[in-house]
């Protein structure tokens, strides 16, 4: 959907509508597969392949941040050469291609992931429950999380852990590519992809 919203006079708000479904769905997500993680594997294959997983996980933060953000760049002066193009337009047809990317690769990774994961159906059929159950069962489970001793601390702890960093992650690239004019690097979004996916990079292989 995003593909075609960058095209619509109101992107902005459904852009960021997507994006708060998107994040539930990816919370949503990794909690599941976590679950699936831990009840389909033994402990050592668990121990096997925690490693590869945190491998892909940063190697796609790498893609994202690094690599099609260099592209971008290099599709939006493609385009910026076209006979008649503005600026504001080679940007959104850029990113266009860009979520179009993002979207093939995402459906790909879904349709493997469809075919090839366990589904789970004997275990999910042994233990059926009812709503009313399950329900029940997770307002059980949310009221003794919050009976725990010194909870305020932790929750304060979860929230404030990476606090700073979550802001700084979101200003950073402003910074950079803000005009040297207004206090910014003046970065283009290939010397941003090429930065990002160098530093990636370094902290991958590290």
């Amino acid at each position: 959907l995003r593909v075609w919203v960058l095209q619509l006079p109101s992107f902005w708000a459904v852009t960021v509508a997507l994006f708060a479904v998107v994040a539930l769905s990816g919370s949503t997500h990794d909690v599941a597969l976590d679950g699936l993680y831990m009840q389909e594997l033994d402990k050592k294959t668990q121990a096997q392949y925690i490693g590869w997983q945190g491998a892909f996980y940063n190697l796609a933060k790498l893609v994202a941040t690094g690599g099609l953000v260099y592209l971008a760049g290099k599709l939006i002066e493609y385009f910026k050469a076209q006979p008649g193009a503005t600026e504001v337009q080679a940007n959104f047809t850029a990113w266009t291609y860009i979520m179009a990317t993002f979207a093939v690769l995402l459906l790909g990774l879904g349709l493997y992931h469809w075919f090839i994961l366990p589904s789970g159906n004997q275990q999910v059929a042994q233990d059926k429950k009812t709503l009313n159950e399950t329900l029940s069962e997770l307002a059980t489970v949310i009221v003794d999380f919050f009976k725990k001793k010194h909870i305020v601390y932790y929750l304060f702890f979860i929230i404030l852990y990476r606090f700073a960093e979550g802001f700084v992650v979101k200003m950073v690239p402003l910074f950079l590519k803000a005009p040297m004019a207004e206090g910014g690097l003046g970065l283009s979004n290939e010397t941003i992809g090429l930065l990002y996916g160098t530093c990636g990079s370094i902290a991958f292989i590290a």
